[in-house]
């Protein structure tokens, strides 16, 4: 599949694939990751290793560090793509309250 048509399928804009496609290190949205693996009928932890595989010797700590937190968590982020965003969105504010509160009871 060329590009454009990737774009077209996908519902990300033209742009964004070539900027992403010519960038050393890019690494793109989760959203954007997801449109794009969606088009091409690929898992989303696929096309993540693909990129993955294309920049590894260019990959600096925190994108590499953002590749191995994805890796370790990505049932929990494909269960969370699953549900609505305002669901999405609840669960988030929920897991950071809890967060906050518990960064106070170890203090």
């Amino acid at each position: 599949m060329n590009l454009k048509t990737l774009a077209k399928v996908s519902g990300v804009p033209y742009p964004t694939i070539t900027n992403g496609r010519n960038r050393e290190n890019s690494i793109p949205e989760m959203e954007t990751a997801r449109k794009i693996a969606d088009a091409l009928h690929k898992p989303l932890d696929s096309l993540l290793g693909i990129m993955k595989s294309q920049n590894a010797a260019a990959l600096p700590g925190e994108k590499s560090d953002a590749v191995h937190l994805y890796k370790k968590y990505q049932d929990i982020i494909s269960v969370m793509e699953d549900f609505p965003a305002p669901l999405r969105e609840s669960l988030r504010n929920t897991i950071i309250k809890f967060h906050t509160s518990y960064e106070l009871m170890k203090k």
